[in-house]
């Protein structure tokens, strides 16, 4: 499925959840002649992949993907020191000219008792970095769940650490997101939240959920488009030197030549002309470009 999603999805960013994680490739070990198995994500080279910070044992369970046509544009960091980074939840900081937000990618393995909440409910975000936080919470709630699905214990523990942090909740309520067998009840697992400071630029539109765009997925694809802004710098007009009259080349001020040959032209309108010659010396350029539209999956 990844592989597929990769082939055909038109985002910039992909953040995905329980990924394809396996052999890649065999690695040289002094100890064992058959070699050890290197393992990875799926490789494709329309994208660029990033992984959580995971020791070889590890699984990851998120990924994050960006379109490499794109990737030369950015400044992406992934920041494997954040006390977020872990097999299950990952950091990717994005800066597009003189703008940066910051992506968190979260998978909640439930365990068999309890949560697997710890590490994001004991971890404060920085509310001054424009912040999307995107996964499979794997959690009911009657925040975002439909009416009669059972309220997961820890529920209230999230919903205030989603409030602490300035997120607010992007999905529209009650719209599903995963479904299963025909056995299993479609619920909500999968939110979208937005901080504070990502919310009050106003650069990203409202979130879509698709199920079909996540082909044979049991979980939608949920997307939105981040609008980055360019402020025009607008400089003062350089001061004109003037001109000093020499009346040496009066004759030369004077010349009157021959009349010049007439021609017949069809010219477009003036405004036409005038339009395209500004076009070619000044490009026009909007505040918020449509086609700098950066969809986020």
């Amino acid at each position: 499925m990844s592989h597929a999603l990769l082939q055909t999805s038109n985002a910039t960013f992909l953040l995905v959840q329980e990924p394809w994680y396996g052999k890649i490739q065999t690695g040289r070990s002094d100890s064992d002649p058959s070699g050890v198995d290197v393992l990875g994500t799926t490789h494709n080279n329309l994208w660029e992949s990033f992984l959580p910070c995971h020791s070889p044992a590890d699984r990851c369970k998120v990924a994050v993907f960006v379109k490499a046509e794109f990737a030369h544009s950015f400044q992406i960091t992934n920041v494997l020191n954040h006390p977020l980074a872990s097999p299950m939840s990952m950091v990717i900081d994005i800066e597009y000219g003189d703008k940066s937000f910051r992506l968190i990618n979260i998978y909640h393995s439930v365990p068999e008792s309890g949560h697997g909440l710890s590490l994001i409910l004991s971890t404060d975000l920085d509310d001054v970095i424009p912040t999307l936080v995107a996964g499979d919470f794997n959690t009911h709630s009657p925040t975002w769940s439909r009416p009669g699905a059972t309220t997961s214990p820890w529920a209230a523990r999230l919903e205030d650490w989603f409030e602490a942090q300035g997120l607010q909740l992007l999905n529209p309520p009650g719209e599903l997101t995963w479904c299963g067998r025909e056995d299993q009840t479609p619920s909500v697992l999968d939110l979208v939240l937005l901080n504070d400071a990502a919310t009050v630029t106003d650069q990203f539109s409202p979130l879509t959920i698709d199920f079909e765009a996540s082909l044979d997925s049991d979980h939608a694809s949920m997307m939105l488009s981040w609008f980055p802004l360019e402020a025009l710098a607008l400089n003062p007009p350089a001061h004109l030197a003037g001109y000093a009259i020499d009346d040496t080349y009066r004759k030369v001020w004077c010349y009157d030549p021959e009349p010049y040959p007439q021609f017949s032209l069809d010219f477009p309108p003036f405004s036409t002309i005038l339009f395209c010659a500004l076009g070619h010396l000044f490009p026009t350029r909007s505040l918020t470009r449509r086609s700098d539209r950066h969809q986020i999956t």
